[in-house]
This record gives C-alpha cells, sequence and structure tokens, in this order.
C-alpha cells in the first residue's frame, strides 16, 4: 500500500501532463476551427457522454496509477521505472486528447494503450518482467490499475465504433485544411 502514497504524491504529475496537453490540444484545434470555412465551423464533435467520461477518467487513473508506481518499481530495475513512468506520461496524453479533441484515432489510442498495458501485466504474471528474478504477484493495487484500463479500453472502443468515419474529413481535406491554416 505504500504504493496508494506514492500515487497520491505523484498525482499532480499526472495532472500537470493531463493539463499541459489538454491545453495544447485545445489552442491547436481552436486554431484549426478558425481556419475552417464556415460551414465546416460546425463539425460533429463527440458528446459529453458516460463514455467518453468513462474513458478519459479511466485513462486518468492509469495514469496516477502509474507514475505512482514508478518509484517502487526503479527500485527493482530502472526499465522498470522508465516504462511506468512513460505507461503513465502516455495515459495522460491520450486522456487530454480525448477530453479536448475528441476523435476516431483518439479512441483508438485509448483502447490501444490500455489493452497492452492489461497484457503486458498478463504476460508478467506468467514470466519475470525486465530486470526481475520473479514473475510479477497479483495485487490490489495492480487490480485496480487493470481496472481503470478495462474501463478506459471498454469506453474507447465503444466510443471508437459509435463515431462514424463520415464525422472526419478524409485525408486530402485534412491536408487542405492544415496548409490553409498553416498559410
Amino acid at each position: 500500500f505504500a504504493a496508494l502514497g506514492d500515487m497520491a504524491r505523484l498525482a499532480p504529475l499526472s495532472l500537470g501532463v493531463l493539463a499541459t496537453t489538454g491545453l495544447g490540444l485545445y489552442a491547436v484545434r481552436r486554431r484549426r476551427t478558425r481556419a475552417l470555412p464556415a460551414a465546416r465551423r460546425a463539425e460533429p464533435v463527440a458528446s459529453s457522454s458516460a463514455w467518453r467520461g468513462a474513458a478519459i477518467v479511466g485513462l486518468a487513473l492509469s495514469a496516477a496509477l502509474h507514475f505512482g508506481l514508478t518509484p517502487a518499481h526503479f527500485e527493482v530495475a530502472v526499465v522498470q521505472g522508465i516504462f511506468f513512468c512513460a505507461a503513465g506520461v502516455i495515459s495522460a496524453l491520450v486522456a487530454a486528447a480525448i477530453l479536448v479533441w475528441p476523435s476516431r484515432p483518439a479512441y483508438l489510442a485509448g483502447a490501444g494503450i490500455s489493452l497492452a498495458l492489461i497484457v503486458l501485466w498478463a504476460v508478467f504474471l506468467l514470466v519475470p518482467p525486465p530486470g526481475a528474478e520473479a514473475a510479477e504477484a497479483v495485487d490490489p493495487v495492480g487490480l485496480l490499475t487493470k481496472a481503470t484500463e478495462l474501463v478506459a479500453a471498454i469506453a474507447c472502443t465503444a466510443l471508437w465504433a459509435r463515431t462514424s468515419r463520415s464525422n472526419e474529413p478524409n485525408w486530402e481535406e485534412r491536408q487542405n485544411e492544415v496548409g490553409q491554416a498553416f498559410w
């Protein structure tokens, strides 16, 4: 349960990554929207649904838990500490993307990172992770972390499936929009 104390102590780090990324993406989105013709400005955006909230909360909690577990994993092996820090950063980045710029790629990234972390955990229950002598043990903090990732994966998958491809401009339209915004 020392990991929960570390999580509480390091939670501002994950919230900082989430907030910084969110503000950056928000600024980019506003700039992109202003560059669009008036007819295109009303592009559909995913509604603030329970699915979207579950995805954001699940990813943000996963980020906070991974940041909280980073010090304990650095004690085992540097590579594990780096991995847990990276998992926290990536989860926070994707949560910010879903919060500020909801889109099929963001939902796919959320489902992908969540499922990847669940699968890696399952593998390391069977074989020792790099730098460890024994396989991981099932513990309450690990189960909580995987539960948050499972919620995020299900929510992101549901959002991805509910968002039609017709809501997003095709590749050529995006390139024209980027070119127009740049010039």
